[in-house]
C-alpha cells in the first residue's frame, strides 16, 4: 500500500496536468472572442466618427 504523502502528490500532479490541459483548450477560443470584440469596437469607434462629421456636415450646410 501506498502512503497517503504519495497519493496526496499524485494527486496534485493530476489536477496540475488537468488544469493545463483545460487552460490549453480554452486559451484559442478566448483568442479568438477578444478578437471579435476588438472587431466590434472598432467598428463602433468609426460609425461614432461617421456619424460625428456627418453632424458636422449637416449643421455647417
Amino acid at each position: 500500500m501506498q502512503s497517503p504523502a504519495a497519493i496526496i502528490i499524485a494527486l496534485l500532479v493530476a489536477i496540475c496536468i488537468l488544469v493545463n490541459a483545460i487552460a490549453s483548450l480554452l486559451i484559442p477560443i478566448a483568442h479568438h472572442y477578444y478578437a471579435r470584440y476588438q472587431h466590434y469596437k472598432m467598428i463602433e469607434a468609426r460609425r461614432d466618427h461617421f456619424y460625428s462629421e456627418l453632424r458636422m456636415l449637416m449643421k455647417s450646410a
